[in-house]
């Protein structure tokens, strides 16, 4: 199934983006941590007070705002100056405590949003890089798994019973399929049931329903198995 075959690539270059994405915000929320230290360190701080904040929307139709205080240093006052952040308590008249800059009087921040910001991005940033790596190891895993049982497994031969569109699982807005099949063990008067990998065409045209298909399982722990749909794989060329 080459189809299969496009979908697994995409399902692992996804987490990757994820990770790699992740350690970029994390990498970029240290270097502005640093730098808010290193601006802290020779920053004076002043009193100020919000005169303004002002309101835009995005192409996105999210909000954003843009707020503007007022405050004195060295006997100069200083007005209507930007600060780069923001939080839902900020109201104009508020008094609020400022970081400024000695040698550039108008290099301001607000006191308790400096570290703010940095930690947020790192904060998610890590979240992003432990998603997508934890999905990347999980898709690592089950590929070793599956190569482990090929190789070492037993085979058994079980009927398949049902082939279900997987609705709660999708990629780019498609759905996989997935086999449930059963094998009964005589001699320990039980069934078994499994269910395959998710498969990104329909399996249906070489295991249909009441065909047989192999499984792949630990001799001693049948709960450790692979549904062995490599002959759909080949079988079935779906370039839609």
């Amino acid at each position: 199934m080459r189809k299969n075959k496009k979908y697994d690539k995409l399902l692992i270059l996804v987490p990757n983006v994820f990770f790699i994405a992740g350690i970029c915000m994390f990498i970029w929320g240290i270097g502005w941590l640093i730098s808010a230290l290193q601006f802290k360190a020779t920053a004076v701080e002043v009193p100020g007070e919000i005169t303004r904040i002002d309101s835009a929307y995005d192409d996105d139709g999210d909000e954003h705002y843009s707020v503007f205080v007022s405050y004195e240093y060295k006997g100069e006052r200083y007005e209507d100056v930007r600060i780069n952040s923001y939080s839902s308590s900020m109201y104009e008249g508020k008094e609020i405590l400022l970081y400024c800059d000695p040698d550039k009087p108008r290099h301001i921040q607000a006191k308790s949003m400096l570290y703010f910001p940095p930690i947020f991005l790192m904060a998610f940033g890590l979240i992003f890089a432990l998603v997508g790596g934890g999905l990347t190891i999980s898709v690592i895993m089950n590929s070793l798994k599956r190569k482990k049982l090929m190789q070492q497994g037993i085979s058994i031969y079980a009927t398949v019973e049902e082939i279900e569109y997987v609705t709660n699982t999708s990629v780019n807005g498609k759905h996989p399929f997935a086999i449930y099949c059963t094998y009964r063990d005589e001699y320990k008067d039980v069934t078994y049931r499994f269910k395959s990998e998710n498969l990104w065409s329909d399996p249906s045209a070489v295991f249909p329903v009441g065909s047989t298909i192999e499984v792949k399982v630990d001799a001693n722990d049948y709960s450790k198995y692979y549904v062995n749909v490599e002959e759909a794989e080949k079988r079935v060329i779906d370039y839609t």
